[in-house]
């Protein structure tokens, strides 16, 4: 399992630039986000729900962090692993 700081580091990076959906958000809000739902957190990884308008430059962005937190990254849509560079 990764290491749970990277994860959360990962996470708070991720969050600070694209807010996870909350109830709290105002209907501008969750129509600017790129989460198609909120994001699912468990024990050594992240689950994000990305809307397609947006999907390309977020999940650039999506690797580029697990990259620099030494995270693996996974795209279902490409069925491709991203093992962070060494």
């Amino acid at each position: 399992m990764p290491d749970s700081s990277a994860v959360a580091a990962f996470h708070a990076e991720v969050v600070s630039l694209y807010p996870d959906l909350t109830e709290e958000m105002s209907d501008e809000e969750i129509d600017d986000s790129p989460w198609m739902a909120a994001l699912y957190t468990g024990p050594g990884f992240r689950l994000a729900a990305i809307s397609w308008s947006r999907s390309v430059m977020v999940a650039a962005n999506l690797r580029f962090l697990a990259n620099r937190h030494g995270l693996i990254c996974y795209d279902p849509q490409a069925d491709i692993v991203i093992a962070p560079a060494r």
